[in-house]
């Protein structure tokens, strides 16, 4: 699995605040913290840590005894094909990661369910497919999935890559929800993360105050 991220327009060093609904983020299983993108301004990372990130849980089968690490899924998760942002279930019965053409033209949200000691084959999110899908990231109950995506917004005229979210409902997940302001612009608005308290940081390129 690579680390590198995908290509971006621009860089993202604009942090943003939001508090969304609380019972969206309650607390799940604790384990492994998530890192801060790397395209992230240091201020979006000291606004995290005081924040407090959401934690995801520890994948099995990623940490070894001793703590030295392990790749996640080999040949099946983490394969020749370029892959990174992966998010865990509270529960580790799934996960899900991107995974890109090498040119970065198609980013793709993929999923994988544990079975047993092993992972399933990925398939394509069913929310994802059809526009080029980043980033995305499981609150702590695992009840909803944010990511970022160029798809059309109907109340923007610009196409840049936006903040979205889905549900999960009886059925599996809802249709994307475009949260709309203050967390979507006509600038970019990526990398998603939501913590334990219900605050929501992600980078954007609008103007700061």
């Amino acid at each position: 699995m690579s680390n590198r991220p995908p290509s971006s327009p621009r860089s993202f060093g604009l942090c943003r605040r939001v508090i969304v609904d609380p019972a969206a983020v309650s607390p799940g299983q604790a384990g492994s913290c998530g890192l801060v993108h790397p395209r992230i301004s240091r201020s979006v990372l000291v606004l995290s840590m005081v924040a407090g990130m959401s934690c995801r849980p520890t994948a099995p089968g990623t940490v070894q005894s001793g703590g030295a690490l392990a790749i996640v899924g080999s040949g099946v998760i983490s394969t020749d094909a370029p892959e990174f942002a992966i998010t865990l279930a509270p529960d580790g019965s799934e996960l899900y990661f991107n995974r890109a053409t090498p040119d970065r033209s198609r980013l793709t949200i993929m999923v994988s369910y544990r079975q047993g000691n092993d992972w399933s084959a990925p398939a394509v999110a069913s929310f994802s497919g059809l526009y080029r899908d980043v980033d995305p990231f499981l609150t702590t109950d695992g009840r909803r999935l944010y990511f970022s995506s160029d798809r059309p917004r109907p109340t923007s005229a610009v196409r840049s890559f936006s903040t979205w979210y889905v549900d999960r409902e009886s059925g599996g997940w809802s249709a994307p929800i475009d949260p709309g302001p203050p967390l979507n612009s006509d600038s970019a608005d990526v990398f998603v993360t939501v913590a334990r308290s219900g605050d929501l940081v992600f980078g954007s390129t609008r103007d700061g105050p």
